[in-house]
């Protein structure tokens, strides 16, 4: 007549907060919306259609369609650094002009944006607001 307590699984007790069954939650919803409190936005229910959206073209298909499937490896490699080239040299053009324009005096600043004062003011490079505090 031993105890045998000492061979049995020991549970550790967890005090869980169990989920609220479905209605529950929204009787609760109904009684805040008729007291006044504001509801969350309700969500437009999207119409119902009984038919997928149209599937989406595979990247073979696209390159049938542009006409690139056909090309040779090396052509279509060409003609991917091409592309890049000209998207380079785009940006570089753009990066160029953005940096002569730094270059220019406010008075002609001003006068190529607008007469924008506000944009024309070059920003401070340091982090000091007040230069002269005395």
């Amino acid at each position: 007549s031993e105890s045998w307590d000492r061979f049995l699984p020991t549970f550790k007790k967890k005090n869980v907060q169990r989920k609220k069954p479905h209605q529950v939650m929204e009787e609760k919803q109904k009684s805040k919306t008729a007291e006044g409190g504001a509801a969350p936005a309700a969500k437009k229910k999207k119409t119902y259609t009984p038919f997928p959206p149209a599937q989406q073209p595979s990247k073979i298909d696209l390159q049938l369609e542009s006409g690139e499937y056909f090309l040779s490896e090396r052509e279509r490699k060409a003609k991917k650094m091409a592309e890049k080239a000209k998207k380079s040299a785009e940006k570089t053009e753009e990066k160029r002009v953005k940096r002569e324009m730094e270059f220019l005096p406010p008075s002609v600043l001003a006068a190529a944006q607008g007469t924008s004062s506000s944009e024309s003011k070059p920003a401070k490079k340091d982090g000091n607001d007040n230069e002269k505090a005395d």
